[in-house]
């Protein structure tokens, strides 16, 4: 009995450690996460789209 408490409070602590520190809303892993991808994303779009505009025009 003792071990099933045992597994079954790890368990309810396991699940609010991931909801608070990797899904939460603000400061979070997931919205870090996000933060990341949004920015390198937005570098590579400019880094494309100025590369683009001065490639030489093949004609």
């Amino acid at each position: 009995m003792k071990n099933i408490i045992i597994i079954i409070g790890t368990i309810i602590l396991g699940t609010v450690i991931v909801r608070q520190f990797i899904l939460g809303s603000d400061n979070s892993l997931l919205s870090a996460a996000e933060s990341v991808v949004s920015n390198g994303t937005m570098q590579i779009e400019e880094t494309f789209k100025g590369s683009i505009q001065h490639a030489p025009s093949g004609g």
